[in-house]
Order: structure tokens, then C-alpha cells, then sequence
């Protein structure tokens, strides 16, 4: 079975996609009616937003990365808590990224998450740990 797309709730309820997708994303100009009634089609016909897509149209992202030394270390999961805690608010997501896998540092494995990291043009890079600065670069 395929995925519902917007224009399948488009087409199931007669308006424009571009009324689908400002109802979607909480836009303005969309009537109260036609927004909950948009909504509810959607979540009968099992449309699930593309989250990488709309990112990428809105150039403005919704995650922050955390980079550790060693994710399973108490000081790490106590850290991490903090941060997710102090995000929450701001409903952002938290991508954690662990460049010391088992305890044991990987210069490369450093490089590929960075450069991974700045490819997804995270919102911003929190790192707990000191990074080469040739990883920077």
C-alpha cells in the first residue's frame, strides 16, 4: 500500500493543495471548518508529513545535534537529559551522535559525523566534547 499524499487529501476533499498544505503546516488563511476538516481526511487516509521536505522549504531546521564521548556514560545521560529537557519547550529534536562508540575514540568516525551533521544542516551542534578543529574545517 502507498503512502497518502497531500494531494490525495487534496483531491479527497476538494481543495487546492495549496489550502492542503497551509492547513498541514498550521498556516494562516485556512477557515477553522475546512482546516479540521482537512486534518481529519488526512489522518483517515494515513498522510504522515515529510518532515526532511518541509525543512528543506523552509530553510530552517528543527534539530540539534549533541555530540559525546561515550553515549552509555552516566555523566553523558545526565547531560543529554538536561539538554532535552531544556529544549522540550521549543519542541526541538534531539539527534544525539556518539564519536567514542564502546569507549574507544574513532578520528574518523568524528570527520563522517560532522561533515553528516553539517550536510543535514542541523539548527545547531552541541558538543560535549572537544573536537579536532580539522573537523571544523
Amino acid at each position: 500500500m502507498r503512502k497518502a499524499t497531500m494531494r490525495d487529501v487534496s483531491e479527497a476533499t476538494g481543495f487546492s493543495m495549496f489550502t492542503v498544505s497551509r492547513a498541514l503546516n498550521g498556516g494562516d488563511g485556512v477557515a477553522d471548518d475546512s482546516r479540521e476538516l482537512i486534518l481529519k481526511v488526512a489522518q483517515e487516509l494515513g498522510y504522515v508529513p515529510n518532515r526532511a521536505a518541509q525543512a528543506l522549504r523552509r530553510s530552517s531546521r528543527d534539530s540539534v545535534a549533541v555530540i559525546t564521548a561515550h553515549a552509555s556514560n552516566s555523566y553523558y545521560l545526565n547531560l543529554m537529559s538536561g539538554i532535552q529537557q531544556m529544549l522540550q519547550p521549543s519542541q526541538w529534536t534531539v539527534v544525539l551522535g556518539d564519536i567514542a562508540v564502546n569507549g574507544t575514540y574513532d578520528r574518523a568516525q568524528e570527520d563522517r559525523m560532522i561533515n553528516r551533521l553539517i550536510e543535514s544542516r542541523m539548527a545547531g551542534i552541541i558538543s560535549t566534547v572537544t573536537l579536532q578543529p580539522e573537523s571544523l574545517s
